[in-house]
């Protein structure tokens, strides 16, 4: 039971790991996590902490977080895990980040009543563990109108501050009554996308060229991923995100401490 002197909920943050090399932050491994990731939690009411890659303390981290935030990262999902042996060239795997996420996030899943937040590959992440398929590379995409999603090769989009593209965000969904509107404006850095979804999840969100922007899970609390960066604030309604995360994450607090 937590101590009722803690008003901010805990959110864990499964960070990015990487293998030390030469001319790199270090020539040992090390875990890696953007700041704004952190920032933005912070900002809306949460306590940060990063999960660090031990399996055998996955349910002492879930008995301690409120809420749990998938970041996305330099990495592909292993085509494995969602039944294609192919992997397509620009693919670029992170087993070890990978197969910790697989087993984290599954348990994770298990805890209805926990708030999980998917951001990028988090969303992709949480659409694969409802047996859902990704494209592996957007542009292959034969006979499809798609735009580039990788907004920094674009001249006058690299910053990922700038809203790049629109997103039409279905009426009765969690993520349009947290947003407040059926359209915003998102920045985009990703060359993979999520192809379906499987059970139990439902598509909240497209880009205008039909690619899937948004998931989120009616059975759970509060299980939602999108495809942007809403930590960027690309968006003035980003923060709206975050801020509805931490909400639940600290209703999901308050029935710990009574």
């Amino acid at each position: 039971m937590k101590n009722n002197k803690i008003k901010q909920p805990i959110i864990g943050i499964l960070p990015d790991y990487k293998d030390g090399e030469i001319n790199s932050y270090a020539t040992k491994s090390f875990y890696a996590l953007r700041t704004s990731f952190v920032d933005a939690i912070a900002k809306s009411g949460g306590l940060p902490i990063l999960i660090t890659y031990q399996y055998d303390a996955i349910d002492d981290y879930l008995d301690l977080i409120d809420g749990l935030l998938i970041v996305g990262g330099y990495f592909d999902i292993d085509p494995k895990t969602y039944g294609e042996n192919f992997i397509h060239p620009t693919t670029k795997l992170n087993l070890k980040r990978s197969e910790y996420e697989y087993a984290f996030v599954t348990r994770a899943l298990d805890r209805e009543k926990l708030p999980i937040l998917g951001v990028c590959n988090g969303m992709q992440l949480l659409s694969v563990l409802h047996g859902g398929k990704l494209i592996q590379h957007i542009p292959d995409e034969k006979n499809k109108n798609y735009i580039n999603h990788e907004q920094s090769k674009i001249e006058g989009f690299q910053e990922y501050e700038k809203p790049y593209h629109k997103v039409i965000i279905k009426k009765n969904s969690q993520l349009n009554a947290i947003i407040g509107e059926d359209e915003i404006n998102t920045n985009s850095s990703h060359h993979q996308a999520v192809a379906s979804v499987g059970d139990q999840l439902n598509v909240v969100a497209y880009a205008s060229d039909g690619i899937i922007e948004a998931v989120e899970k009616p059975l759970h609390t509060f299980c939602v991923g999108v495809q942007w960066h809403p930590e960027l604030n690309s968006s003035p309604v980003d923060v709206k995100i975050f801020n509805a995360f931490i909400a639940k994450s600290r209703e999901f607090l308050q029935t710990k401490i009574k």
